[in-house]
């Protein structure tokens, strides 16, 4: 019988961690039958890998906790010549530093895989965290999918416990479903490395909610109210409906309004009026996957039928120049019933105004009427119009003042032909030569937005955590008052951060995912993006007029969409970035008060308008490289749009890098 030749390699990995004994590794036996025994340390665990070449490391599947003496383990090959690595890992909470994923998740796609971990555990701060990733159970090599550098350590106000912590979000985007197994490591100053557990997971097709109509009215001699006349059943993962009427989205509603809540896209209430109806209601779940019921047929035999618009031109969104005019075409409006002759076609810009303003105040703006059948098409003329995207909405009117349902669509206007404000904002976070932008697009107020300098000489030089001087500033209202100091609610410059939008709505991607009724004042910075490497990165930081006052009641939120899935993520991965999430109660140590931390003497001179902020955070995501990925930035008031919020995207942030080994 040949004797096998074994060799036995160790990984001792406990330089981070408390005191490990040695392991003293033995082997005796041959090929048919030898045994691995070392020496093993309570609060570590134990992984065994072999190998032939000492080149190509396959996991034998023994995983074994320390428990303070000799642990010994029996194997078998078929090889003359067999390597056997033991990997030492910290083993607190069933798992060490790596919380999630955990063991056998089941991941959706396009959700993306989050990585969250528990650094306290670690007496000095790593310097970076490498990720692992290979198809389970292969014996394939593992292949480096992140490194991750960005840590920090901070004492708590009023807790006598430093924390560490990683400083932003890690996600991966798999690019194919299947089995994988995914690894951790950390790395010291000194090159020491802690590998955490392997966890096998599953990457699944996205799964459909579920919804359906359980009951309804099915005929009526009135017009019946859309809200609360409808039993829906929603799955657990809805988070917002649409209805449909006849193919036309009408109505939509958010997480807990399902039955008492559905209005059309401007708030306002829905009825079904004379004529036949085929309902459909569309649910959404946290990833904007959807799913629609079975029709509904609703039969409605008196009252006013209502007219019926058929908007042709533009198909699209459209881009203009402040000043140029552009046409909407439609097919003449009919009456079914002829009940009510059609008087009108009219064309508005949806605004939502400052939320103080007066009772009487006009939320829309009649920017193009025509009054004499038969109707000719609308001409719009922009000149005085603000730089920024709107929303128009068009409709046809009877002489009950009944109107068809809306149509809407959004229209740049810029202030010239040459003008390039999205550009300049991607130009001033983008770095050009580790990406490639294309298709870019700006949906909110020119106002809202724009380039920041010298933003460290804002907060006391004691705030490390402040450390973006340049960018750009994403807000839910008015750009210029930025570094206008905290006085209060209202102050002498617009009535503090009292915003004023023009959009029909915020944002729905953000409202699928934040707990709150509805989003406005969406401020959207979006592009395609052809990445050289395969690690996306961006340097953030999120403010809000909620802070600290409205926490729990006004959720402003800010989320970056890479290919669908959110990648800023909040630390355990649960949740998004938002003033609920991060404040002084959940997630402190993300979180600076303005009372608590950035002033609390009240001696400052120079202070940010908002009264609370994250710290600085880095979103890291992994993707495929030398590929395009679709990167959406929305920040967005939730609830009202009176308190607003914004976001500090340092300068070149925006940049793709290789993983460091």
């Amino acid at each position: 019988m040949s004797r096998l030749i074994l060799i036995l390699a160790f990984c001792l990995c406990g330089a981070l961690a408390q005191a490990q004994v040695p392991m003293d590794p033995s082997i005796v036996g041959d090929k048919t039958n030898h045994e691995l025994s070392w020496n093993t340390s309570l609060n570590y665990f134990y992984q065994v890998d072999c190998s032939v070449d000492l080149q190509t490391w396959v996991w034998t599947g023994l995983e074994a906790a320390g428990t303070g003496s000799r642990l010994t383990y029996g194997f078998m090959s078929t090889s003359d010549k067999m390597f056997y690595r033991i990997r030492a890992s910290v083993d607190q909470n069933n798992g060490g530093f790596l919380i999630e994923p955990q063991q056998d998740d089941t991941i959706n796609q396009i959700d993306g895989v989050c990585f969250a971990f528990d650094l306290n555990q670690f007496s000095t701060l790593p310097s970076k965290i490498r990720i692992f990733e290979r198809d389970y159970n292969s014996g394939d090599p593992w292949n480096l999918i992140g490194s991750i550098t960005a840590f920090d350590e901070r004492q708590i106000p009023a807790e006598s416990i430093d924390e560490k912590f990683f400083r932003g979000s890690a996600v991966w985007l798999p690019s194919t479903q299947g089995d994988y197994e995914i690894q951790a490591a950390v790395v010291d100053s000194t090159g020491a490395v802690i590998a955490s557990v392997i966890r096998r997971i599953t990457i699944a097709q996205k799964q459909a909610p579920t919804i359906s109509i359980v009951s309804g009215p099915t005929t009526s001699a009135s017009s019946i109210r859309l809200d609360g006349s409808f039993n829906l059943n929603p799955g657990d993962t809805v988070r917002r409906i649409e209805f449909y009427d006849n193919g036309q989205l009408i109505a939509t509603a958010t997480q807990e309004e399902f039955e008492d809540n559905v209005l059309n896209l401007q708030g306002e209430i829905v009825r079904l009026l004379r004529g036949a109806h085929s309902i459909v209601v569309r649910a959404y779940d946290s990833t904007g996957a959807f799913a629609d019921t079975a029709p509904y047929a609703v039969t409605v035999t008196g009252g006013n039928a209502r007219p019926s618009l058929t908007v042709t031109a533009p198909a699209t969104d459209l881009s203009v120049v402040e000043g140029d005019s552009f046409d909407i075409e439609y097919d003449q409006p009919t009456d079914a019933d002829g009940f009510g002759d059609i008087t009108s076609v009219r064309a508005s810009r949806f605004i939502i105004p400052f939320a103080s303003s007066n009772d009487d105040d006009d939320p829309e703006e009649i920017v193009a009427e025509d009054s004499s059948a038969p109707f000719d098409d609308l001409t719009i003329d922009t000149t005085g119009w603000d730089p920024g995207t709107y929303t128009i909405k068009v409709v046809a009117i009877d002489s009950t003042s009944t109107d068809s349902y809306h149509h809407y669509f959004r229209v740049e206007v810029k202030s010239s032909e040459s003008a390039d404000f999205v550009g300049d904002l991607f130009a001033e976070i983008a770095d050009e030569q580790s990406l490639t932008l294309s298709d870019l697009r700006f949906i909110g107020r020119e106002v809202s937005s724009g380039i920041f300098q010298n933003g460290q000489s804002f907060v006391p030089t004691s705030l490390s955590q402040w450390q973006i001087d340049s960018g750009v500033l994403l807000t839910t209202g008015d750009f210029s008052i930025w570094d206008d100091g905290d006085t209060g609610f209202y102050n002498s410059r617009d009535q503090d951060e009292k915003g004023l939008q023009l959009s029909a709505r915020g944002d729905f991607d953000l409202e699928n995912r934040v707990a709150g009724t509805q989003t406005q004042d969406a401020t959207i910075l979006e592009a395609e993006v052809f990445c050289e490497n395969g690690q996306l990165e961006i340097e953030y930081q999120f403010g809000s007029e909620e802070y600290d006052e409205f926490v729990g009641q006004f959720n402003d939120s800010y989320m970056i969409i890479v290919d669908g899935a959110v990648v800023t993520r909040s630390p355990g991965c649960a949740d998004i970035f938002a003033v609920n999430t991060i404040n002084l109660d959940e997630n402190r140590h993300l979180f600076m008060g303005d009372d608590e931390d950035i002033d609390p003497n009240g001696t400052l001179t120079n202070q940010v308008e908002y009264d609370g902020l994250t710290i600085r955070l880095r979103a890291h995501v992994f993707v495929e490289p030398q590929s395009t990925h679709n990167v959406r930035i929305i920040i967005s008031d939730v609830n009202d749009g009176i308190l607003d919020s914004g976001v500090f995207l340092e300068s070149e942030s925006l940049r793709t890098t290789t993983p460091t080994p």
